[in-house]
């Protein structure tokens, strides 16, 4: 698209909800684009750069996006005792197989648990199926909240799910009490 976003553009009649976006494109010109709802994604990456030049950091186990490789205990690669969780760490997925990096602050909480307890001398590989979810209040005249969450790959394969026939991903949403279900790609 090579535009950028200057501001979200308000409501005349009420500035507490938006109407569009105003964008300015490659060569200057600003155009304001029309819209019946704004989602905005803001995102971050890891600042891990200065890892580069600590004293005794492993070669190789910084990521070019930032993230950390680390072991089955989070702990990691080449170092004791020191752990990597939450948005930097790139960890083995048990028992599906290869290696995840999920920013989002359920996985950093079950990181924080299994990482406690090797800590307090009772370690255990972490293992949790990756997910991330969120939820919306809507107030009157809705008056509902929505739930949504959605599977990682690695919990399909758990599931048997391989191969060109299951590259699909599902999305689960909860209104008024009952659980909808749709698909994405």
């Amino acid at each position: 698209m090579n535009s950028q976003l200057e501001r979200i553009v308000a409501s005349e009649t009420d500035p507490k909800f938006a109407t569009g976006v105003e964008l300015t494109n490659k060569d200057g010109q600003k155009e304001i684009v029309e819209a019946d709802f704004i989602v905005m994604g803001v995102g971050v990456a890891p600042a891990t750069e200065f890892l580069k030049q600590s004293d005794g950091f492993p070669q190789g186990v910084l990521q070019k996006d930032g993230g950390v490789l680390v072991d089955e205990y989070l702990k990691v690669r080449g170092l004791d005792d020191v752990y990597a969780i939450g948005d930097i760490a790139v960890y083995p997925l048990i028992p599906q197989g290869g290696e995840a990096r999920i920013e989002h602050w359920n996985v950093a909480g079950n990181h924080g648990r299994a990482v406690g307890k090797s800590i307090s001398g009772s370690p255990v590989p972490f293992s949790k199926t990756p997910i991330f979810w969120s939820g919306r209040e809507y107030p009157p005249p809705f008056g509902t909240t929505v739930r949504s969450g959605l599977l990682t790959w690695a919990f399909l394969s758990r599931l048997g799910c391989r191969g060109p026939e299951f590259e699909v991903l599902w999305d689960w949403y909860w209104i008024r009490g009952r659980c909808h279900q749709w698909q994405l790609g």
